[in-house]
């Protein structure tokens, strides 16, 4: 019986979000019979079960802060270090396929067999774009070019690194014309399709799924609230997902936002929706909330950065220009282009 093995600092006892889905996939295709996910934490220990898949957290001991200590001094990206751990180590030459999900969870010393490597998306662009989100005085602006620049390195080395297989989801990302052996796998979601009838729809109702916290998504939301109120003061945006109290805090004085926080099924507040934005300026990767529109049987309207992170020709609509809006939404209340719009969203969905 064969053996595979994910690092994660996710799992899939967590919380549906991005690193979850993917997560999901890299199980889908691990080969191996028999799968574990061996988590790096900060305090949780133990062993569970969920779905025959075996998951074991490795919380920081001693030894851990003081390799901490030497591999920041050498230079490694403080995202990576932090979730090194030596009782990991000693436990890779047990498995025939190994996949480090996301860079950050990277181990140089690894056995020399079918080892793969999820970049993803280059974490580097990642906090980069998320520094420039933030205030000038702000020091957790200048904490992220820091981590940028040293991921960037590391991430080099990384894709360049023989003897590896380096996973991406779309071949736009920058690293992948570095990589010596790449494939690419894109997201998939793993739910039935959550069909609905057109005479259900509130014209007025428009749905922003996300982390809010997160700076990308936080700052597409307030623009689309501004865009939406310049159209007709009558439209909502309900945002679903993960919200601090600050954000909260800074959202109340857009009275056209209704915030849900993190609910674990979304399929009743989706239901009567027009549809989903995604209209995001500054983004890496692939937003997997587009997928959950379709899934939900939502048209989305995104940007061009969203569209070209997503693979294969979504059949996403693309705002190019933010006065184009008022007639994008007008023609989604025709049952006729609403439905073409959704079918090319279910047959998106089969080929991923």
């Amino acid at each position: 019986m064969s053996k595979g093995l994910i690092v994660s600092t996710s799992s899939i006892l967590d919380e549906k979000r991005g690193a979850v889905l993917r997560l999901e996939k890299l199980l889908d295709i691990l080969e191996s019979t028999e799968k574990k996910i061996f988590v790096p934490s900060f305090f949780k220990k133990g062993v569970f079960i969920k779905d025959d898949i075996h998951i074991e957290y490795f919380p920081l001991k001693f030894i851990d802060i003081l390799k901490m200590i030497f591999n920041f001094f050498k230079g490694l990206p403080i995202s990576n270090i932090i979730f090194r751990r030596q009782d990991i180590v000693k436990k890779l030459n047990n498995f025939d396929e190994v996949i480090f999900h996301l860079s950050r969870t990277y181990h140089h010393q690894h056995p020399n067999k079918n080892i793969k490597v999820d970049i993803c998306e280059s974490l580097s662009k990642n906090f980069l774009i998320r520094s420039k989100l933030l205030n000038p005085l702000s020091l957790k602006k200048y904490i992220f070019i820091f981590e940028s620049k040293r991921l960037e390195r590391f991430e080099k080395k990384i894709v360049q690194k023989e003897g590896i297989q380096i996973l991406f989801i779309t071949k736009n990302d920058e690293l992948v014309s570095l990589s010596e052996s790449y494939k690419i796998i894109p997201n998939k979601i793993f739910r039935k399709i959550v069909s609905k009838e057109d005479q259900e729809i509130d014209i007025y109702k428009c749905i922003f799924l996300g982390h809010v916290d997160y700076e990308p998504n936080f700052d597409s939301i307030k623009r689309t609230s501004n865009l939406l109120n310049s159209i007709n003061s009558k439209y909502k945006l309900h945002v679903v997902g993960r919200i601090s109290s600050s954000s909260r805090f800074q959202l109340r004085k857009f009275k056209n936002i209704e915030i849900y926080g993190f609910v674990e099924s979304f399929d009743e507040i989706f239901i009567n929706a027009l549809c989903g934005f995604s209209l995001i300026k500054r983004c890496t990767g692939m937003q997997n909330k587009v997928l959950d529109y379709f899934t939900n049987s939502i048209p989305a309207i995104v940007s061009k950065e969203v569209q070209n992170g997503l693979p294969f020709n979504s059949p996403a609509i693309v705002l190019e220009y933010e006065d184009h809006l008022a007639k994008v939404l007008k023609e989604l209340q025709d049952p006729v282009k609403r439905n073409y719009i959704i079918n090319n969203g279910y047959k998106y969905l089969s080929n991923l």
